[in-house]
């Protein structure tokens, strides 16, 4: 029987912090024998506008992809990032959901069709993932050993 593994993550603006944090939590999940991983939205950049801005890479290429490429490649397991601030050509960013499998390879990627916005009744007052982020226009699968998701 297969083994999967959710992290919860309370993330900042600081991917560095973030991806300790992450790498801490893969390897206690790979040592309890758990081959798919799944991360929160927003797990390396939880910030503001600038923040996705200056971490967002286009999608396949940039330093922190590399590094969870890497991570699911020596924890030989599948890792699905929640969502990640991809540079798109139209030099907007959308928040893309990313599919790594066990050899470091992105084998999937889902850029967020419904945006959160929203007002609440709390210190922050209103959510607007719409001030950040363009929406995605397509639905996506990835195969994997485990079945089909999306």
């Amino acid at each position: 029987m297969m083994k999967a593994g959710v992290i919860q993550m309370t993330s900042s603006a600081d991917p560095a912090h973030n991806m300790k944090t992450l790498q801490a939590s893969l390897h206690r999940l790979s040592d309890q024998g758990v081959k798919l991983v799944l991360t929160p939205e927003n797990a390396l950049v939880f910030g503001g506008k600038r923040d996705y801005q200056r971490h967002a890479e286009r999608l396949g290429h940039g330093p922190l992809q590399q590094q969870l490429a890497k991570l699911a490649h020596q924890y030989d397991l599948w890792l699905v990032v929640g969502a990640f601030p991809i540079q798109n050509d139209n030099g907007l960013l959308s928040s893309t959901s990313l599919v790594f499998d066990n050899a470091g390879h992105l084998r999937g990627s889902y850029d967020k069709l419904h945006l959160f916005d929203v007002e609440v009744a709390d210190a922050h007052g209103r959510y607007r993932e719409s001030d950040y982020f363009a929406a995605g226009d397509q639905l996506s699968t990835v195969n994997t050993p485990f079945g089909c998701l999306g």
